[in-house]
């Protein structure tokens, strides 16, 4: 992971998204939500060099999550996988008048200890602070 410019620590879940009431009829949507992980979207897309940490489960949606950042050209090597421990997920169902109900499951694993030795960023962004 040297060579790295930015590196963000934080939770991001596979999402479902449904408009109206979540059921049988138009297919929901379904992709990933993380502030930390659209910052190092972000600026990959800009030109420098990121990497995203954290801990998901040995799941289709921490493979989904894992699998998106890496076609944005976000570096996952510091990203720990638990077996049989599930990823989280956010479902949102937009209803009337433009708001919407949410829901998650799966309890964040995030800690300090989380995620593997990363070596050399040169900035760290987290959703209790940025040095």
């Amino acid at each position: 992971m040297s060579g790295i410019d930015v590196l963000t620590l934080g939770e991001t879940m596979g999402t479902i998204r449904a408009e109206g009431t979540l059921g049988v009829g138009p297919e929901p949507r379904i992709s990933i939500a993380g502030a930390e992980s659209n910052v190092a979207i972000g600026l990959a897309r800009l030109g420098h060099r990121s990497a995203w940490s954290s801990v998901l489960g040995s799941d289709a949606i921490g493979d989904l999550i894992v699998r998106t950042l890496a076609a944005e050209r976000v570096d996952t090597t510091a990203v720990r996988r638990e077996q049989g421990a599930p990823s989280g997920i956010l479902v949102s169902q937009q209803r009337p008048m433009g708001r919407a109900r949410v829901a998650t499951t799966g309890p964040t694993r995030l800690s300090p200890r989380s995620g593997r030795p990363t070596p050399g960023p040169r900035w760290t962004y987290g959703r209790e602070s940025c040095t």
